[in-house]
C-alpha cells in the first residue's frame, strides 16, 4: 500500500503473485463509520487505485477482505 500517508488523491494496493479472486474493500473513520466499501476483482500482479481525494484530511482505516483473509492498515490523508 503507498503512498502513506496521502498526497496525491490515490492509494495504491499492489498484488504480486496473487490469484484472481473477488475481493471487498472498506475504508472506516477512526470512529468507525463506514464511508466506502466496493466489491473489486484482484489479479495477478496487478495494482488497484482507491481514490480518496474527497477526504478529509485526518486517519482512516482501510481494510481488504479476500479468499486468502483480511488486512486491515491505518491511512493518512493529508
Amino acid at each position: 500500500m503507498y503512498p502513506n500517508p496521502v498526497t496525491s488523491g490515490l492509494i495504491n494496493l499492489s498484488f504480486i503473485n496473487s490469484p484472481e479472486s473477488a475481493a471487498v474493500y472498506e475504508l472506516h473513520a477512526m470512529n468507525g463509520t463506514l464511508i466506502r466499501s466496493r466489491i473489486v476483482t484482484i489479479t495477478e500482479n496487478a495494482t488497484l487505485q482507491i481514490p480518496v481525494e474527497d477526504l478529509t484530511a485526518g486517519s482512516y482505516i482501510l481494510s481488504l477482505k479476500t479468499n486468502q483473509g483480511l488486512g486491515a492498515r491505518k491511512i493518512v490523508v493529508r
